[in-house]
């Protein structure tokens, strides 16, 4: 496969993060005992209770699955049917609107669900990502990505 130069220098300079966990091994190397708050990388064992709803997971998953539904099919692009009832509900309560299930759309964070609202508003990228995501950083998507509000 082709990779452009731009990539190789991305790829061969590492991102921050991978240059934090290199210097946590080599902490650990020499004795010392840094702590690791990278999400995704517990350094302790889960709690007994984790192994339990683990367990009732599994079996929940065989009984939805003996019912012919599988549980571990993609959701829906809008989310899951039962959670945009349940927001919808809570969101008519508490600011006394009425919301339908179909007037809610859920997304994965914060970061996607601007990326859609933006994206179905103007008709061109507008959001540069400056926190180091190195395909975002130095251009890679182009150099006019900014927003004049005063244009929208």
């Amino acid at each position: 496969m082709r990779i452009t130069p731009h990539m190789h220098t991305i790829f061969d300079s590492g991102s921050e993060i991978r240059k934090m966990f290199v210097l946590a091994d080599q902490l650990r190397s020499e004795g010392k005992d840094p702590i690791n708050l990278a999400l995704g990388n517990p350094i302790v064992p889960p709690p007994d209770e984790y192994f339990a709803a683990l367990q009732s997971n599994v079996e929940e998953a065989r009984r939805l699955a003996s019912e012919g539904i599988n549980p571990f099919s993609y959701v829906p692009n809008a989310g899951m049917v039962d959670a945009r009832v349940r927001v919808a509900s809570d969101v008519s309560d508490r600011f006394g609107l009425d919301f339908a299930p179909e007037d809610i759309l859920l997304t994965a964070g914060a970061a996607n669900g601007l990326d859609v609202l933006l994206s179905v508003l103007i008709e061109r990228p507008i959001v540069r990502d400056e926190s180091g995501t190195p395909f975002l950083r130095d251009g890679v998507l182009g150099d006019d990505l900014s927003l004049n509000l005063d244009e929208v």
